[in-house]
């Protein structure tokens, strides 16, 4: 049995199971770390008030002894996230790197010629993206920039469109992966603003196509980063510093990056032989 998110079974089942059939938990986010029982999840307990720090210790310490008692096999496509299970675990998770399908730009009408581009589900509302921070940033990188300014344009979100000075800022609904590679393909760079993040996707299709990417440092995202866009990468929640990185990427006259991702048949391959080895095979 592969379970591929944490919250999808309840921890206590999936243990049971675990007894009687092989069970392979794929650690796409960082939920199983915590003690946190709903989504949005807190990661770092000291930001917590008492009674709540109390509640989520011991929810972590359950989960811990669930884990112990279970014959769980783990895998993570992050080596941040491996590190972070081992220290909360003693449980070294198998390393699976995400992967995506590859894919052709679709012909779509981009409002705008200049622009950089944010991919995320509910942006304006979603409790692990730094949405607020990035257009902050943009606005105050315009106001640096001046006639070299750009739009910001938004997919995920419920249409908007709001006019900032000499830019516009445009959220647009959700697009087909052929689309959002097109918008990629336009854009002078896409930005990945997570206050959370693991191995995010986005940035994958952005490499997929030779786009560069400006991120922020958390979680896996820096592993994801060619050396040049180390220099790109931002401090979450600090809009001085993000400002910062997306007029040096803005600027820079390196406008490729590495069109390697791993590919969507080498990580069934890699599922495949662990499955393998869990039954003996």
């Amino acid at each position: 049995m592969h379970n591929l998110h944490g919250t999808s079974i309840p921890l206590d089942e999936l243990a049971e199971i675990s007894k009687r059939i092989p069970v392979l938990f794929t650690l796409h986010d960082s939920w199983l770390t915590t003690g946190s029982i709903e989504h949005p999840f807190e990661p770092d307990p000291e930001k917590l008030n008492l009674l709540d720090l109390i509640s989520w210790k011991r929810e972590f310490s359950l989960r811990n002894k669930v884990v112990a008692r279970g014959n769980f096999h783990f895998t993570a496509p992050s080596q941040w996230m491996r590190e972070l299970f081992f220290t909360a675990y003693g449980i070294r998770p198998y390393y699976v790197p995400n992967a995506i399908k590859k894919a052709e730009p679709n012909e779509v009408e981009i409002p705008s010629e200049r622009f950089i581009l944010f991919v995320a589900n509910r942006p304006e509302t979603n409790p692990y993206k730094d949405f607020a921070t990035l257009k902050k940033a943009w606005n105050k990188a315009n106001e640096k920039l001046g006639e070299n300014g750009c739009d910001l344009i938004v997919l995920g979100g419920e249409s908007k469109t709001e006019k900032v000075r000499n830019r516009t800022f445009f959220i647009m609904e959700k697009q087909s992966t052929d689309s959002v590679l097109a918008f990629m393909g336009k854009s002078l760079i896409v930005v990945q603003a997570s206050l959370q993040d693991n191995a995010p996707l986005t940035i994958l299709e952005a490499h997929s196509i030779g786009k560069n990417v400006v991120g922020s440092m958390v979680g896996g995202i820096p592993e994801l980063m060619t050396e040049q866009e180390h220099d790109w990468l931002y401090e979450a929640g600090n809009a001085d510093d993000l400002c910062e990185r997306l007029i040096l990427a803005i600027e820079s006259e390196s406008k490729e990056t590495s069109q390697f991702v791993h590919t969507v048949e080498s990580m069934v391959n890699t599922y495949l032989g662990h499955y393998l080895s869990f039954t003996d095979a």
